[in-house]
């Protein structure tokens, strides 16, 4: 309630002949617009602490207003310009009353009128849609960068130019670690903070940003109707607006009102995404859930104690009957304040949790608050843009068809999951899931699978009924007893090996025996003997004897000397002593040169040569 404000304890507002005048100015421009620009019924203020069917603790929603004015009021369209609002009383015009600052998102021609409609709205909408990453990242630059939410909270404001309502909040030395990731809205960042103390944000009509609490120590009375109505049967325990059905002078109109109250809240719960274990402050069957918090990810248990029982403390009496209702209109009073209205069937107390204020000269207001009697875990109502990078958490999730189970902290996240035909065992680097290691056990293939991956590098094994399939982007290496393969591939095998066929390096194991570079290598025949070559042209050693077949054949130490064939040399085609031997000397130490048949002798003057004789 604006309370340092002569209108504020004044009945003007509840009065029909009260002159109520709207000023409206335009940041930089010299335009007003007054009633005379505007329709009889061109203010609409419509201002929310939550939006939702059931009380959410740490809801910032911002205000809008929509006026209707002549369509020539300016000459300019106001989108995109920031706009002052403000209210005087009875001609008095140094006595002014704040309607709000604004930022006009649409200007449009009605196209049914000589109007246009003007739709702005406060600062708050332009915080929870901005992009605040840079900011994030200056705060906290590195992934181990630390501070608190009171430094948090300052920094967030000054960013965006806005002045705060000087408050100390339960949590402000809580400490503040790097837990949020790309992309991330201001909406997140301050939804945070204020759950993480048991408030609402808002904007009030001065244009600062207010932590509203709105818990009174109150219990829902219901008289008996022979006591009412008397105005001073119930005092109005710190609430803002009393009125009455039986009092108009209250501002009553009309009213609908649920015949429960919202419970006290019995027990809060802390967890960091649905499933998980969390922790839990208090006891009893109300149970208020806190979760997906980033500013509580990576807090122990001790932590999460400590903070979770200052937000217990504050939100713990939050008690009040839901209802809407419609009263003469009054600017002085503002969502988060209390309200009592005396009903024919008792006293009703509850807070505005939303109004909307219309019209000029006939202000009225629509209050209202939703509520259930007791709290509901909402699990399907995460907000999703909060992703964290550091967190604690053991969720459990069970349905008749799965079971899976997470844990994760700073470093890591590990799942296991299970169905009637499968299960799944994995482990991941938190924040990066290329790198990770598992089990499948697959009862639909029959097959086991165990991988690690890092980014493009994968290695695993495959167990089926018919195979085992080894695949790796790396090294393959064992190490036993009998078998020793290196990272180097080098194979150390203790035992025999038998193979068909196969090849290491030149040397071939193939069906007519050993090959190299495609020729056959015969090791050893029936008669002994070692061959090289095939059938045309052949080398083989046999006994103390050189056979050579279907070749050339040539001795040439390199360098001067004797060149010495020792034991009987069989010739067949062509022999050559070559030319750099000096002195050409060709020694046979007493033993046979034996030859057949020498034909197509080379032609060199300085080789020694063998001419036809008879054997």
């Amino acid at each position: 309630m604006i309370t340092n404000h002569q209108y504020a304890d004044a009945p003007l507002f509840n009065i029909d002949s009260t002159d109520k005048q709207i000023l409206i100015t335009v940041k930089d421009k010299a335009d007003i617009i007054d009633n005379t620009l505007l329709n009889d019924d061109g203010i609409e203020l419509i201002e929310a602490l939550c939006e939702e069917e059931q009380l959410h603790f740490g809801s910032c929603v911002a205000s809008q207003i929509k006026i209707t004015m002549d369509v020539n009021a300016v000459a300019y369209s106001l989108e995109g310009m920031t706009i002052y609002v403000k209210m005087y009383l009875n001609g008095h015009t140094g006595t002014v009353l704040d309607i709000g600052t604004y930022v006009v998102d649409s200007d449009q021609k009605d196209s049914n009128t000589d109007n246009r409609i003007v739709t702005a709205y406060d600062a708050l909408k332009a915080i929870n849609e901005a992009d605040v990453s840079s900011w994030y990242d200056t705060l906290l630059p590195n992934d181990n960068s630390t501070t608190t939410l009171k430094t948090m909270r300052d920094s967030f404001f000054s960013h965006f130019g806005i002045t705060q309502d000087t408050v100390t909040l339960p949590n402000d030395a809580m400490p503040i670690k790097k837990t949020y990731v790309k992309p991330l809205n201001g909406a997140t960042v301050i939804k945070d903070i204020c759950e993480a103390n048991g408030v609402f944000g808002h904007i009030n009509r001065k244009g600062k940003f207010v932590y509203l609490n709105i818990v009174q120590n109150t219990t829902p009375l219901y008289p008996s109707d022979d006591l009412y109505p008397s105005n001073t049967l119930y005092p109005s325990d710190g609430f803002n607006r009393v009125m009455s059905m039986a009092d108009s002078n209250g501002g009553y109109i009309s009213g609908e009102f649920e015949n429960y109250s919202v419970q006290k809240i019995d027990v809060l719960e802390i967890l960091s995404e649905a499933g998980d274990v969390g922790q839990t402050i208090g006891s009893g069957a109300n149970i208020y859930t806190i979760q997906d918090n980033a500013l509580f990810f990576g807090m122990d248990a001790t932590q999460l104690t400590l903070y979770g029982t200052r937000i217990f403390n504050a939100i713990k009496n939050a008690t009040y009957t839901p209802y809407e209702l419609e009263a003469l209109g009054s600017p002085c009073y503002e969502v988060g304040d209390g309200i009592v209205c005396q009903t024919y069937n008792g006293i009703i107390k509850s807070y505005i949790l939303r109004r909307t204020l219309s019209g000029i000269q006939a202000l009225t207001d629509l209050y209202s608050a939703y509520g259930q009697a007791t709290y509901t875990r909402d699990f399907g109502n995460i907000r999703s843009s909060i992703q964290a990078l550091q967190n604690k958490a053991n969720i459990l999730t069970r349905d008749v068809d799965q079971t899976m189970s997470e844990i994760y902290n700073e470093q890591g996240v590990s799942r296991i999951a299970q169905n009637a035909q499968n299960i799944t065992a994995e482990v991941t680097a938190r924040g990066n899931a290329d790198n990770a290691l598992g089990l499948r056990i697959d009862g639909v293939t029959e097959s086991l699978a165990l991988y690690v991956k890092f980014g493009e590098s994968y290695s695993g094994i495959e167990i089926t009924k018919t195979k085992v399939h080894i695949k790796t982007g790396g090294t393959f290496q064992v190490d036993a007893g009998n078998l020793i393969i290196t990272g180097n591939g080098d194979v150390t095998v203790k035992g025999h090996i038998e193979a068909e066929s196969g090849k290491i390096g030149v040397l071939e194991i193939a069906a007519d025996g050993l090959r190299l570079n495609s020729q056959p290598v015969l090791i050893q025949d029936a008669q002994n003997r070692l061959m090289v070559g095939n059938s045309t042209k052949t080398t083989a050693i046999y006994g103390s004897r050189l056979y050579l077949t279907g070749g050339h054949f040539t001795l040439d130490t390199g360098a001067s000397g004797t060149t010495q064939i020792d034991g009987d040399v069989w010739l067949r085609d062509n022999v050559e002593i070559g030319a750099s031997l000096t002195p050409k000397t060709l020694a046979y130490n007493g033993k046979n040169v034996y030859w057949q048949k020498l034909s197509d002798i080379l032609n060199n003057a300085n080789a020694y040569v063998l001419s036809d004789v008879a054997s």
